[in-house]
């Protein structure tokens, strides 16, 4: 594991096991109403939703990528072109719990196994 990788976990791990008030529901919430907001003009951010882009990844399918991308995730919201140079997502300066909340909810729309 290079030293990036790395650095990108530990930094998303400390701001997703840090522990938090037990309002994780407002949480999912939150997320899901900043997804609504902030992402839904170039992703599917529900499973409802009926247009977006084509050359951007639905919510859906990012939730289901491997644990190691979804531990990085947090670091690329906090800043996308540092993280993915040539990246067309746009820097919305997201506080901390905005990511964390946005993350949460991204990881609830994996599907769960019985």
């Amino acid at each position: 594991m290079n030293l990036r990788t790395y650095l990108a976990i530990t930094i998303s791990l400390t701001v997703l096991l840090v522990p938090r008030p037990s309002h994780a529901l407002d949480d999912l919430a939150n997320g899901k109403r900043l997804a609504t907001q902030w992402c839904a003009s170039c992703h599917l951010v529900t499973p409802d939703q009926k247009q977006a882009k084509a050359d951007v990844p639905p919510f859906m399918t990012i939730a289901n990528r491997g644990e190691e991308e979804l531990l990085r995730l947090p670091l690329f919201l906090a800043n996308p072109a540092h993280s993915k140079p040539g990246t067309q997502m746009p820097d919305f300066n997201l506080s901390r719990q905005a990511i964390a909340d946005l993350v949460a909810y991204i990881r609830s729309l994996k599907p769960k196994l019985p």
